[in-house]
């Protein structure tokens, strides 16, 4: 994800427990603040997250970029 514009808020979440109700709130494992030309790395792999902007009064953009795992081919000539 990299921050076009603004300041965005990161917040990750531990991941519930298997036996946790359907509704139990989400425990904060870290919040961190990106601003505009940072990049940084985000996947559900590393923890569930939150993409928000602070600031109710200035605009922030993000841009995310989905990577699909595929496998690779051998190309030759």
């Amino acid at each position: 994800m990299k921050i076009l514009q603004g300041t965005v808020k990161e917040t990750m979440f531990h991941m519930p427990e298997p036996s946790a109700l359907p509704n139990s709130p989400l425990s904060v494992k870290k919040e961190t603040m990106y601003t505009t030309d940072q990049v940084t790395y985000i996947s559900d792999k590393i923890g569930l997250h939150r993409v928000s902007n602070p600031d109710q009064e200035a605009l922030a953009m993000s841009l995310h970029r989905k990577h699909h795992n595929s496998t690779a081919q051998n190309m030759t000539s």
